[in-house]
């Protein structure tokens, strides 16, 4: 056997993640990572919106002056994500999980509305602690 290995040097200057992620936790939290968060032009809060015909969730940029706006706030950990508390949303609108998902199409609008379909997600399933590989 010949393996040819590539070596793995971290560059110096960190790459700037472009492409957006957000998940909907089945607790109810959104998180946006860097990219997604600068989409919307890095707003203190957001609006919730939903469509229930096509099935859509907005986020839409808020200043502190909107009071049904939902807070952003920076997930200390890792200092690089966001989160949304969006319990009583997912509840109103019966929006239920029985795991985590990832948002697979997720779109902007002019106004740096967030658009997330809930018709094309990946689901996040997290195994119990497992010792070694599958």
């Amino acid at each position: 056997m010949h393996i040819q290995w590539n070596e793995f040097i971290l560059p110096a200057e960190k790459a700037t993640i472009t492409w957006m992620r957000v998940t909907l936790s089945n607790r109810g939290i959104i998180s946006l990572n860097r990219a997604a968060y600068r989409a919307m032009a890095q707003p203190e809060r957001v609006v919730l919106l939903f469509d229930p015909v096509n099935y859509l969730i907005g986020l839409r940029p808020a200043g502190s002056n909107v009071k049904h706006a939902m807070r952003i706030r920076l997930r200390r950990e890792t200092n690089a994500s966001y989160r949304i508390c969006a319990k009583n949303f997912c509840n109103y609108y019966q929006i239920r999980l029985r795991h985590s998902l990832k948002f697979n199409d997720i779109l902007t609008q002019d106004d740096g509305t967030l658009i997330l379909d809930l018709r094309t997600t990946t689901e996040i399933v997290r195994a119990k602690s497992q010792a070694g590989f599958s």
